[in-house]
């Protein structure tokens, strides 16, 4: 009847009534097909898991997590070419059963067949040795390799192919943003793997110069920096944090349950998970430190240095090189040949990457000082057009180890030891960069401005952070002599 549901009781009569009838070979072994075709293809929905395959282009219903994840990890394999779940049966003829074994993929050009357990071993230790036998026979016959795999060599699978797969450009896309199962399983592999932020480098010619028409400025205003290009670069950036932060941001990747939040949220935003919104997703949970963007750099000095030739510029703090690259794109904009940039950074890993930069750059008279700037005597005897530089907060943030309030002991130190010197150098115009929160650092008393005036302070409206009350605004002092 429409609707009826089967209960125990009744479950029990119809086994009684079975009891005792003896069915034919014949029917025997067309229950056994009609049951192991319903399998085939991951197709049986009465199964545990349901995944959306990329490289499928379909729904299928695996029976365990393991299977689960293998199926993940064939879709990640950019080598593989092609696979199946549950892909056909194997019949024994003696004993009239069906296996179904769990995968087929072509990797490289070979085929193979897979069975996955619980444990290695566990199919002969509960009789269905008979299994591996079959599929054996038939890899034997097939050009085919047998894989009989549990977690543990699972893992020792990915860890062998890791390199096949393009983390630039991870295949799970939007289908699977209702699968609880897909932030788990991809936390679990990718922590596993040690997964490392690398990312690829643009070609310069895909590098924007920003628009320089922005009024009411907000950060939104900006819409071209090339982050992704100096990100790829200075690679110890993942390696920097806030002081109070448990992890950088490569640490806090390779921490499964941190792992696990980014990639959830990843899903939850629909976005496609890869590379990039990997990233902005660490940004967004505050694992990362500030990074200067180009832009900013660029609209600054377009708007407070001449395009003349024979330009000095000083970066007492050059940092992840934002203010260089915008350099660049001001002096390619107007044709500079002549011109002196001083690069100073006291992060030697910084400074490393700073010579890759100019060199992708091919950009001449850029001198890299690796120091604390208020050690380096000559600078204090040039005389530069701008000193420009956006300045670190002391006691926030830790540079590939290096932790400023080791070096400046106190917020007064730093004051009186960074900031006064700022002002001892010699320059037509000082261009000093700070959040609005710590403007106080540089309206102190005790220091000693000499001969520069403050003509105007301008600012930035930054984007509200989804974990702050209130937006922040950059702010940029301007002092003449």
């Amino acid at each position: 009847m429409k609707g009826y549901i089967k209960t125990k009781e009744h479950r029990k009569k119809i086994s009684k009534g079975l009891k005792g009838i003896i069915r034919s070979k014949e029917y025997k072994d067309n229950m056994s097909k009609i049951i192991s075709e319903k399998y085939l293809n991951g197709g049986y929905y009465n199964t545990k898991l349901k995944y959306n395959s990329i490289k499928l282009n379909r729904e299928i219903y695996t029976m365990s997590s393991y299977e689960f994840k293998f199926a993940v990890i064939l879709d990640l394999l950019e080598s593989v070419e092609y696979y199946k779940y549950q892909p056909f049966y194997l019949k024994d003829e003696k004993t009239n059963k069906r296996y179904i074994p769990d995968f087929l993929f072509i990797m490289n050009g070979q085929k193979y067949l897979v069975e996955i357990d619980k444990y290695v071993g566990y199919k002969q230790s509960h009789g269905y040795n008979w299994k591996l036998k079959l599929a054996q026979n038939y890899c034997n016959k097939n050009d085919t390799i047998f894989l009989y795999l549990d977690l543990d060599e699972i893992y020792k699978f990915l860890e062998k192919n890791k390199d096949n797969i393009n983390f630039d450009n991870i295949n799970l896309y939007k289908q699977n943003n209702n699968n609880p199962n897909i932030p788990i399983y991809l936390s679990d592999i990718f922590s596993r793997l040690k997964f490392n932020i690398n990312m690829i480098t643009p070609d310069l010619k895909d590098i924007s110069i920003p628009s320089i028409e922005i009024n009411n400025i907000s950060s939104r205003k900006f819409k071209y920096n090339n982050n992704n290009f100096l990100l790829s670069i200075y690679n110890n950036f993942w390696s920097c944090k806030w002081k109070n932060s448990r992890f950088n941001p490569s640490e806090a990747i390779k921490y499964n349950v941190t792992f696990k939040t980014i990639i959830n949220n990843i899903i939850k935003n629909k976005l496609s998970i890869n590379t990039n919104n990997i990233i902005n997703q660490i940004k967004k949970e505050r694992y990362s430190i500030s990074f200067f963007p180009d832009s900013w750099a660029y609209w600054i000095y377009t708007k407070y240095l001449l395009p003349n030739n024979n330009i000095k510029i000083l970066d007492v703090s050059g940092g992840f090189g934002g203010r260089l690259l915008g350099f660049y794109h001001f002096i390619k904009k107007y044709n500079i040949k002549n011109y002196k940039y001083d690069y100073i950074d006291v992060n030697t890993q910084s400074t490393n990457n700073t010579k890759i930069l100019i060199n992708k750059l091919n950009i001449n008279n850029i001198n890299i000082i690796n120091n604390k700037f208020e050690d380096c005597e000559n600078i204090f005897k040039n005389n530069y057009d701008l000193m420009f530089t956006s300045i670190p907060y002391y006691d926030l943030e830790i540079y590939n180890n290096i932790k400023l309030d080791d070096i400046y002991k106190s917020e007064m130190g730093f004051i009186k030891n960074y900031i006064n010197n700022i002002f001892k150098l010699n320059s037509k115009q000082l261009i000093i960069n700070i959040s609005e929160k710590y403007k106080y650092l540089i309206k102190n008393d005790i220091i000693k401005h000499n001969n520069y005036k403050l003509k105007e302070v301008t600012s930035i409206k930054l984007t509200k952070h989804p974990f702050q009350k209130t937006s922040n605004t950059e702010l940029f002092y301007i002092y003449n002599k």
